[in-house]
């Protein structure tokens, strides 16, 4: 079971792990594995990884765009889908889940992210997979699927331009 971090555009996860003293320390058991959009950490079970992750947290809030565990074969899902099979189904896995997500990894980064429909296949989604160079489908909870839909939309520019917010300013004095 590995837990893989997906780092945020422009980060070099890494190296950031590899240069912290803190981060050394936590990962001494755990050496994490680099990927071309941020590393994977090989962990024995469910539970030393859903811990692992909760150690990291710093690192993840900050450094990280998504976070998800490889659970074996093709199977990926998020540390809140692991959270929930931990608690109530034990080391067994469903078979199929119906809640599931696409993360589109780029060069080095998540480059989009989508919720699937129930019974859908991940080609059904050529806007998502069109600029990606890996598609990878993540089992999620029910409630995670809620909040992603709930999300704005990360493609729009909702920040202000200072010199913008400057001019508004004068004209309305």
């Amino acid at each position: 079971m590995d837990l893989v971090l997906v780092q945020k555009t422009g980060v070099e996860l890494y190296a950031t792990l590899s240069s912290s003293e803190t981060s050394r320390r936590l990962l001494r058991f755990y050496p994490p594995k680099k990927r071309n959009y941020g590393v994977s950490i090989t962990c024995s079970t469910l539970g030393s990884a859903l811990s692992l992750a909760t150690e990291l947290n710093w690192y993840i809030r900050r450094y990280t765009h998504t976070v998800f565990l490889e659970i074996g074969g093709d199977r990926r899902c998020t540390l809140g889908y692991g959270q929930d099979v931990y608690e109530r189904f034990g080391p067994k896995h469903p078979e199929t889940w119906a809640f599931r997500k696409l993360l589109a990894i780029g060069e080095d980064a998540c480059v989009d992210e989508e919720v699937m429909e129930p019974g859908t296949a991940p080609e059904q989604y050529p806007e998502v997979c069109a600029h990606a160079d890996e598609v990878l489908v993540v089992w999620c909870t029910e409630r995670e699927m809620a909040e992603f839909r709930l999300m704005p939309d990360n493609d729009e520019d909702d920040t202000i331009d200072p010199e913008e917010s400057e001019q508004t300013i004068e004209t309305e004095e």
